[in-house]
């Protein structure tokens, strides 16, 4: 029996898009995939490894979930007038900006099902409208305790940020790194599966829609990845870049680090958990 699985049965063993897969490895540094003779392959028992260290990070957001996000999203459409982009005078439309707020906060209930799981951790999320977005994005913790649990502020800065399932880099904008007022101590990394099609598959039982419904998919659970956690002296230890790495997509300055180097064990969330 070989020591390598070939890119196909990654894939296949992971239920995996063989992009994505490629993207983890060749990019975020999550895995070592080696070119044997023709062929693109991942040693066995490192794979498993990563397939169980995965496992560890993965959970469904289910329709309740998206549609508490969406909520909050259209609110906070509504609620800055300018809808404009960060820094910039250029207006949003509003299909990218719910989406991008509907997907950040969907990273935020991963998170929170992600401690309760593996943790017994309760924490609170903060759904409010405020004057401005606030980089903290857990306000309070509640563990295991005799005579039930008690939520405390946490001691630390804690920031959650989320992107789609494919990509592999934590990206912090530059100003929410080198403002005091805004950075944060700890940077959690998730990735969330959102269809491109989200807010389509929300009105496919509008009356509006009767006549093209049957093309429409259903709307379903909704994978997500809780990848890891940087903190804070790592992902400023480099210089800020507009740039990702090998991609050569523009962004705006950020600090930046690809999967592969975030902290993401059971014992390195308990040793950080413990300092909240």
């Amino acid at each position: 029996m070989s020591d390598y699985y070939t890119l196909v049965e990654a894939c296949e063993l992971l239920k995996l898009s063989k992009k994505y897969l490629e993207n983890y490895g060749k990019v975020g540094k999550e895995l070592n995939i080696q070119k044997i003779g023709n062929r693109n392959k991942i040693a066995i028992d490192e794979l498993n490894a990563w397939k169980l260290q995965r496992e560890f990070g993965l959970v469904t957001l289910e329709t309740l979930d998206y549609i508490s996000c969406i909520e909050f999203a259209i609110r906070s459409f509504y609620n800055y007038s300018s809808t404009s982009d960060f820094g910039t005078s250029t207006l949003r439309d509003a299909g990218k900006f719910i989406s991008n707020f509907a997907i950040g906060k969907l990273g935020e209930i991963a998170v929170k099902k992600f401690l309760k799981r593996n943790f017994d951790i309760e924490i609170a999320l903060d759904f409010s409208l405020r004057d401005a977005v606030v980089g903290q994005d857990i306000s309070e913790m509640a563990r295991p305790r005799v005579g039930g649990r008690v939520y405390n502020p946490l001691r630390r800065r804690v920031a959650i940020k989320t992107t789609k399932m494919k990509n592999v880099w934590l990206i912090v904008p530059a100003k929410e790194v080198e403002d005091p007022d805004r950075k944060s101590d700890i940077y959690i990394s998730v990735r969330a599966d959102l269809f491109q099609d989200h807010l389509i598959r929300l009105l496919r039982d509008h009356s509006a829609l009767e006549n093209i419904k049957a093309i429409i998919p259903a709307f379903e659970d909704i994978p997500a990845e809780v990848c890891g956690f940087a903190y804070y002296d790592d992902i400023s230890s480099v210089p800020a870049v507009e740039e990702l790495p090998l991609q050569r997509q523009a962004i705006g300055r950020s600090y930046i680090m690809n999967t592969g180097r975030l902290n993401r064990t059971k014992s390195e969330w308990d040793t950080m958990l413990a300092t909240l």
